[in-house]
């Protein structure tokens, strides 16, 4: 509905824009009760504890790192506004299942994830098409999943900083 308000008003108003279209983000101090599916695996594993994966994880996400977000936001500012909306994600998808296990064995702990019903309008498959944000902003997600978890895990203090690949 914000898209045809803005598209309504550029008709009327000539008011120029540029909407993007943020998909599953995820980083530190993250809120954990809103889509903060990463952040509840790590806050799991962080105490020993097993994943709850609503379902049976077959469901797929598109995961972006708040840092790629804004890298996003800074490019679509440098830009004129173009009457434009754009998807930012990292046009990977991946199962919830394999999340939780990414974030286990990051974790270094061997646990089997708990399954409990599946939530009533939970999309089953979500993935950016991130080619307009290629071509128009010059948009490349830079941080992988992996290492945005290991991230968080060592925020946890799970992880030494040596496995980040990198000096904190």
């Amino acid at each position: 509905m914000g898209e045809e308000v803005l598209e309504l008003f550029s008709r009327i108003y000539g008011l120029r824009y540029i909407t993007l279209r943020l998909f599953n983000v995820y980083g530190p101090d993250q809120n954990p009760s809103y889509a903060g599916v990463i952040t509840r695996f790590v806050e799991s594993a962080s105490m020993g504890r097993p994943p709850t994966i609503y379902g049976d994880g077959s469901q797929t996400r598109d995961f972006i790192h708040v840092l790629d977000v804004a890298r996003a936001i800074e490019l679509a500012i440098e830009k004129r506004p173009l009457e434009e909306a754009i998807n930012i994600g990292s046009g990977r998808s991946i199962s919830i299942l394999e999340l939780a296990k990414i974030v286990m064995r990051l974790a270094e702990i061997e646990v089997e994830p708990v399954f409990d019903i599946k939530r009533p309008g939970d999309i089953m498959h979500s993935c950016a098409d991130i080619r307009k944000a290629r071509e128009v902003l010059g948009f490349e997600p830079k941080i992988s999943l992996e290492d945005g978890i290991k991230e968080l895990l060592m925020m946890q203090k799970q992880l030494p900083p040596s496995r980040m690949g990198r000096e904190p």
